[in-house]
């Protein structure tokens, strides 16, 4: 039996009876019998194994080539590498985003955000749609997707977009060097921004990352914090 490895560049055979073949190579093999066909696990290779090679024996193994639409999607956990935090402070922020997160209109997601300043200063605010009774009116297109995905198509204003707005209205405000506590962790638009306007630390308590959103924040430096409570 022979194993093709799909691939897009004619590569010398692998040991093992593994190729790496391109499309030339590959019309040549496609009518023998015996052979796998090993296809990257992304979108574009199962729609062209579902096209081409229906009723031959294909496997797919996952790789990292591209920010296809399975990866896309993906909703990766924020604490498999991020420092866990039993700080009874944190806890105590934590619960008044969660207060605040109560006065969200965003039925999607209701998230609060508390961040703490250099000098002490602190801003509250939540998640909520702009105008403000949009949502009840003609209904939210937010709905139709699941939490994180299509973030852009969305009447509603994150809540960190909303603390950054906040601070640039204001006379000398800089969030350099804040601490922020989050109720569910930043979608990476937010984490995007948060990381550029240099705050110090992210504390949350819940939710994914999805879009690299937990490493964008350590390239810049923002220490990533899950903050553990104790069972109810």
């Amino acid at each position: 039996p022979i194993t093709i490895i799909l691939s897009l560049a004619l590569l010398p055979p692998l040991k093992g009876g593994v190729m790496m073949v391109g499309p030339r190579t590959l019309r040549r093999l496609v009518g023998r019998k015996g052979i796998e066909f090993v296809f990257p696990d992304e979108d574009v290779s199962r729609r062209i194994a579902k096209r081409f090679f229906s009723g031959r024996k294909v496997t797919f193994r996952s790789a990292a080539l591209r920010w296809d639409g399975i990866r896309a999607f993906q909703k990766l956990p924020p604490d498999e590498d991020v420092v866990v935090s039993f700080s009874e402070m944190a806890r105590k922020f934590l619960r008044r985003t969660e207060n605040l997160a109560g006065r969200s209109s965003d039925w999607a997601r209701q998230i609060g955000l508390i961040a703490v300043m250099k000098d002490g200063q602190r801003f509250a605010v939540f998640n909520e749609h702009m105008p403000p009774r949009t949502q009840y009116v003609n209904g939210d297109p937010r709905s139709n997707f699941e939490p994180g995905e299509m973030i852009e198509c969305s009447t509603a204003l994150h809540c960190e977009r909303a603390l950054i707005a906040e601070a640039a209205s204001r006379k000398g405000m800089s969030l350099r060097g804040a601490k922020v506590y989050v109720t569910t962790f930043p979608c990476v638009g937010c984490a995007q921004q948060l990381a550029k306007a240099r705050i110090a630390s992210v504390y949350f308590k819940e939710g994914y990352a999805n879009l690299n959103g937990r490493q964008i924040l350590r390239d810049e430096g923002v220490r990533v914090i899950r903050v553990a409570f104790p069972p109810k």
